[in-house]
């Protein structure tokens, strides 16, 4: 089953898959994951070193972008000067 990856209005990331401990122990290692039980998702800070850690965790997962793909891949793409 898909990763799906949002960008919310607050500027956090947010982050749902169906319960797999594996996934959920890959998550609990980005610095700032809190899980939002009544939403059934994660969040996580939505700065570049958060979007370069999804990337490395769940890179070989089927990942599904919603609203705010844009600046996920604009962060990975681009490097600070």
């Amino acid at each position: 089953m898909a990763v799906c990856i949002r960008r919310a209005e607050d500027g956090t990331i947010r982050v749902e898959f169906p319960f797999d401990y594996e996934r959920v122990g890959r998550i609990k290692r980005i610095p700032g994951s809190v899980w939002i039980a009544s939403l059934k998702e994660w969040r996580l800070p939505g700065d570049r070193d958060t979007v370069i850690k999804i990337a490395e965790l769940f890179g070989e997962d089927d990942v599904v972008f919603g609203s705010g793909s844009e600046w996920f891949m604009e962060s990975l793409m681009n490097t600070p000067d």
